[in-house]
């Protein structure tokens, strides 16, 4: 799983995440460094395509139904998901690094599914299993998503009530999140939409004057820049976006001071709107020239999907100078950018880069990492192809929990476009070419 609430905010250097340790996407390790703990580990990460291509070739029962779990985790086919899942219980495989690994997928594809009762058994089992199962994560990181799961658990579930889409204005604020008008609960406010949000967000203070019923007990999360932070659930009645009624929408509900930008003057963040309820639309459209509507643009594209689930994080097939990436999909970021996994696969490609560090702020402080930068990029999605002056590759995480994500599509490469829309059913990221005919909602 990935990062709580948002990613990374690139074009002041802040950051705004929070960071769910365990469900960062490692435990795929579990596994070993074997070709097939890579091929999973790349799924979980977003890049599929190669387990895919593999898993005709895979002849060990126990094996197969693992690799075909985690590939419908990736299209986020939750009952493919669990039907493979049954399948490898009853091989009877009970080498613990597998047992780690079907736990995993188990966590990922029922979280992002909001089957939250069902990633609190996986963490029990994961518990259960013997010490040096799952090298990467300790039994304390393990509890953590237990305890989150079970807070989760307790809320009533998330039920689309209506939905008559209608197009509303998604304009960037000054800190470059892309802002809409909501209504929480009755009261009509300005919301962040971020795709890269795991969960929908809020701040203590808002939670209280929107009247969000408080769930669970209280849990703990770790961020971008320190180990932990305290979380509660809460869950309002009803919340309303572009003409779709969504009713008990859970959130993370953060201290006021973890939502705040460092900039000047401060910047607070009241509400995030994250992909659970993006889920729930089916389809979405942003435009550049600032429209959000669901279920907009033309009819699923019959094409085959290039968007893929690592967790409930969204990643889109793209091309970065003709090498193939997989790039997290995240409307909370400012800026494309590269990992300190991408930087690892192509080493002559950075080693004469000239180097810098970038600050990062966000929820719990600041941190800094190295960067080289890349001068000029052309990037390509869906045959549809855009030139960036540069962007950042990253060559140290700072206190992050998880590199292995091939990096983040910002809104730098999403704005070059007239707009998007992201399709859960098909699949399908379709761009849409500035001063082109395609899709506006």
């Amino acid at each position: 799983m990935a990062d709580y609430p948002a990613r990374f905010l690139r074009g002041e250097g802040f950051a705004l995440t929070l960071l769910l340790p365990l469900l960062a996407g490692t435990a795929a390790r579990a596994a070993g460094d074997d070709s097939f703990g890579q091929l999973m580990l790349a799924a979980e990460h977003g890049d599929a395509r190669p387990l895919e291509a593999a898993i005709p070739g895979i002849t060990d029962p126990a094996t197969r139904a693992l690799a075909q779990a985690r590939l419908a985790a990736s299209r986020l086919d939750t009952d493919a998901v669990r039907v493979a899942l049954s399948d490898f219980k009853q091989t009877n495989d009970a080498a613990p690094a597998h047992r780690a690994m079907a736990d995993t997928i188990a966590t990922d594809a029922y979280f992002a599914a909001g089957r939250y009762s069902d990633v609190a058994e996986a963490a029990r089992d994961w518990l259960a299993l013997p010490a040096g199962a799952d090298p990467r994560h300790t039994t304390q990181a393990i509890a953590m998503v237990g305890g989150i799961a079970n807070s989760l658990a307790t809320a009533p579930k998330q039920v689309l009530i209506s939905s008559r889409p209608a197009t509303v204005p998604a304009v960037r604020d000054r800190a470059g999140l892309t802002v809409a008008p909501a209504s929480v609960n009755g009261t009509a406010l300005p919301v962040v939409l971020d795709t890269g949000a795991n969960l929908s967000t809020v701040s203590a203070s808002t939670a209280a004057r929107l009247g969000l019923h408080m769930v669970g007990s209280p849990a703990n999360v770790g961020t971008a820049t320190r180990d932990a932070v305290a979380v509660r659930i809460g869950v309002a009645g009803k919340v309303e976006l572009a003409g779709v009624t969504l009713k008990n929408v859970a959130f993370l509900v953060l201290d006021d001071a973890q939502l705040q930008l460092p900039l000047k003057p401060a910047y607070q963040i009241e509400i995030i709107l994250g992909f659970p309820v993006f889920r729930a639309m089916g389809r979405i459209t942003f435009t550049t020239a600032g429209g959000f509507s669901p279920d907009g643009g033309a009819a699923a594209s019959p094409a085959a999907p290039n968007m893929h689930l690592g967790g409930s994080d969204l990643f889109v097939d793209a091309t970065v100078n003709g090498l193939p990436v997989s790039l997290h999909l995240d409307t909370g970021a400012t800026a494309t950018s590269l990992s300190p996994a991408f930087a690892k696969a192509h080493p002559d490609l950075f080693a004469a880069l000239p180097r810098m560090n970038r600050r990062i702020g966000g929820a719990g402080g600041v941190t800094e990492i190295q960067v080289a930068r890349l001068e000029p990029v052309d990037i390509a999605i869906a045959d549809k192809h855009t030139v960036l002056n540069g962007i950042d590759i990253e060559l140290s995480d700072g206190a992050r929990s998880s590199s292995e994500t091939q990096g983040t599509l910002g809104q730098d490469v999403l704005r070059s476009f007239a707009g998007y829309t992201v399709d859960f059913a098909s699949g399908r990221f379709t761009p849409f070419p500035a001063g082109g005919s395609g899709p506006r909602p």
